[in-house]
């Protein structure tokens, strides 16, 4: 019960601190001076679980009067709030509460800051104001035990959104008006981060091959509004690298700086073409890899991911004379199967009425389509279920 506690003290922690006072009480305030918003990942790392302590600053809030001479010995404050989650992980998929409670702020000589720095689990203080713990409680509706083993099992808080509401009320317990604060906490970290194109594998580089010198390159990733992306672009030379890591690892094309590892993007992008300036020309006829790096701030300080890497040739005029013909050899073994191989050798055979011809398009029933409609056909003739009635050459 103690490690549940604690674990879901750590989510408390986001938030935990939002108080008030009460008759002078009614000038004080509830102020946000600072929240994290580029934290992307928690962390349990960053968090000493046995107080509860954290050196990662995520937020800093005041709590403070109009008047000077309101600050005091008399001064009592209570801070009430709300915790509700929504964790679609353990089966919450709308937000759910998870604990409620009060704390009582007594001896405000002055403005009070409160840190998530400042707070551990044995906290009777803050500054020189004394907290203490009125009413803690955790709600029913969500299995403590779920949520504690899944953020001991990935050190992490899960992907969730996390609301907080707090409120100040005076010494009678009524709630001083303008002094409270709402906050969700979307923790979304990014998963999956996959290259569209150009490219592949390096043993599908003749069929993922390019024209273009300034390729456009696309990839797929989680939406991370905290995150900023950048790409890296370097030859690839079988003789030289083993594999596509040693040519990543190689002098870039891009970015041209050999300073800078990756070149940084625009943010919210997954669309970038290759530039004209700052890079290296990339050639016709030779391969090239490329990779994209997802960056993004966690507790536990900033988080690289990696993509897969892809690699990519640009097609010389070579390739394109050797792919032309490879394409002319499979339209004609197309006609073979459709019109038979004996058929076949009598048009396009020596001294046939179509030898040297070749094939650019094709139609059926009037309508013109291309290779992939008319496979099946062949299929469904090769294995006896159609046949050719009559083959007929017009000049046109």
């Amino acid at each position: 019960m103690l490690k549940t506690i604690k674990s879901f003290y750590i989510l408390i922690l986001f938030a935990f601190i939002f108080s008030g006072n009460t008759d002078k009480e009614a000038t004080f305030r509830l102020e946000e001076e600072f929240f994290n918003e580029d934290i992307v990942g928690y962390y349990i790392a960053a968090f000493d679980l046995a107080t509860g302590v954290s050196n990662v600053l995520m937020f800093d809030y005041v709590i403070e009067s109009s008047s000077t001479d309101n600050y005091g010995d008399d001064v009592e404050l209570f801070i009430e709030f709300d915790i509700k989650i929504q964790v679609p992980s353990i089966g919450l998929n709308s937000y759910t509460t998870l604990s409620s409670g009060k704390f009582r702020v007594t001896q405000v000589y002055g403005p009070l800051h409160f840190r998530n720095t400042d707070l551990n689990l044995s906290n009777t203080s803050i500054g020189s104001a004394l907290i203490d713990v009125v009413d803690f409680s955790l709600d029913d509706d969500v299995n403590i035990d779920d949520l504690s083993s899944v953020i001991l099992q990935t050190g992490k808080i899960p992907n969730g959104s996390y609301f907080f509401d707090f409120r100040l009320k005076d010494s009678n317990d009524d709630l001083i008006e303008g002094a409270s604060i709402s906050k969700t906490i979307d923790v979304y970290e990014p998963s999956f981060l996959d290259l569209i194109s150009p490219g592949g594998d390096i043993a599908d580089s003749l069929e993922t091959s390019i024209f273009s010198s300034y390729p456009v390159f696309s990839w797929n990733s989680d939406s991370c509004s905290a995150c900023s992306y950048s790409i890296r672009v370097c030859e690839y030379n079988s003789e030289e690298h083993s594999n596509l890591s040693d040519a990543i690892d190689d002098i870039a094309s891009f970015p041209l700086d050999q300073s800078q590892k990756f070149y940084d993007l625009p943010q919210n992008i997954n669309v970038f073409q290759y530039p004209v300036s700052n890079a290296s020309d990339l050639e016709m006829g030779k391969l090239y890899a490329w990779q994209i790096k997802r960056t993004y701030e966690t507790t536990v300080g900033v988080n690289d991911n990696y993509s897969p890497i892809f690699v990519f040739k640009i097609m010389s005029p070579d390739d394109i004379a050797v792919e032309s013909s490879q394409s002319d050899t499979d339209v004609l073994s197309l006609v073979k199967e459709l019109i038979g191989e004996s058929q076949y050798d009598q048009l396009f055979g020596p001294g046939g009425q179509l030898e040297g011809y070749s094939v650019y398009s094709f139609s059926l029933n009037g309508i013109e389509v291309n290779e992939e409609v008319l496979k099946p056909i062949a299929r469904d003739i090769s294995d006896g279920k159609k046949s050719l009635l009559e083959t007929i050459i017009v000049d046109e």
